[in-house]
């Protein structure tokens, strides 16, 4: 054992001193990417961030996967790399790449390897107003987000996927910004892993996402404004832990059973988004919408169930006595409301 750790400790040099111990086979700990520099042709087996990353092959400069194979030779990122942390994100990109060869699948880069230093990346998109700024052929139908990365940024594939209909997000994504999603058409199918905290404005905004399952997001906290707007929403399951439901966040759907009994919701119906000057209108423009809200709901916006023609909708407070920020017409249309039923003093749990 003693003579296998030398031989692996000539492989690698480091920036600063890191604990080496063996289980079963050698591991080496660090904090991040950052304190690793890799000789070229060496390789390593590591943990990092509690992620066990399987034996590494550098024979150069370029992307790898977490299992340290070349990837991406078709691929020309832009990045922006912070030495600090040892972490790097995709800004842009442009791509010459058949997918047919691969079944019409891309994962994503793990790690970025320059000048002798492995940099983890964590996340794509540039967080402004610009997206990616590639445009996939269209024989590209599935993406990969690996573990490494913790956030999709604002806008990062706005537009921009014109056949892409699954998006496999990494378990360690948290945030998911502005618009990152946006009028993605042919998207589908999306899972939402426990570690997500937040879904950005008009994330979504025109997917065409039919079953949305929330609740495996058992960290999420915030659904921004618009963000699953005018989609094909006809399911869709929240966990416990959400709290806030923003203005427009499910207009224009199909959604018939929205059950947030068991959420910490606070707020709904709260801020706004380029879809509409008004707070409120979470929900509104989905007929036939059942709707059980919390008592922990305390703060609301206007019309949250506008035009939900035949509406039934139970609250745990009494009439008369409703949360800051309901106005006469909550639950009503423009010109008075149709046919919405409220159910008030519902015991929270009878359904």
């Amino acid at each position: 054992m003693l003579f296998a750790l030398k031989t692996e400790m000539k492989k690698l040099s480091f920036k600063f001193s890191l604990p080496v111990f063996a289980l079963g086979a050698l591991i080496v700990t660090g904090t991040s990417f950052g304190v690793w520099v890799f000789n070229e042709g060496s390789s390593a087996t590591a943990t990092v961030d509690n992620i066990i990353v399987k034996p590494f092959y550098f024979g150069g400069d370029g992307y790898y996967d977490d299992e340290g194979n070349k990837t991406g030779s078709d691929l020309v990122f832009t990045n922006v790399i912070d030495k600090t942390n040892g972490t790097a994100t995709i800004t842009s990109a442009t791509l010459a790449y058949n997918y047919k060869s691969d079944n019409g699948k891309l994962e994503l880069p793990s790690v970025y390897y320059e000048n002798g230093v492995a940099y983890r990346i964590t996340g794509f998109g540039d967080g402004s107003s610009k997206n990616l700024g590639w445009t996939p052929d269209t024989s590209l139908t599935t993406l990969i987000i690996p573990d490494s990365y913790t956030s999709i940024n604002d806008m990062a594939l706005s537009t921009l996927a014109p056949s892409i209909t699954k998006v496999v997000l990494g378990n360690n994504i948290k945030t998911i910004g502005n618009k990152a999603f946006y009028c993605c058409n042919t998207l589908t199918d999306i899972n939402f892993p426990a570690s997500l905290e937040s879904i950005g404005e008009s994330a979504f905004f025109q997917c065409k996402l039919s079953d949305v399952n929330l609740s495996t997001a058992t960290s999420l906290k915030v659904i921004g404004a618009c963000s699953f707007g005018e989609g094909n929403v006809q399911t869709v399951e929240f966990p416990n832990s959400l709290e806030e439901i923003q203005a427009y966040a499910f207009v224009k759907n199909k959604i018939t059973l929205a059950d947030l009994s068991n959420t910490k919701l606070a707020k709904l119906g709260t801020g706004s988004c380029e879809y509409g000057v008004k707070t409120g209108n979470s929900f509104a423009d989905n007929t036939g919408l059942t709707c059980y809200l919390p008592k922990t709901l305390s703060t609301c916006g206007s019309q949250i169930f506008n035009n939900d023609n035949g509406a039934n909708i139970y609250v745990q407070f009494a009439s008369g006595d409703a949360p800051s920020g309901f106005d006469s017409k909550w639950n009503s249309t423009d010109g008075g409301g149709t046919n919405i039923t409220v159910h008030y003093s519902w015991d929270g749990v009878t359904k």
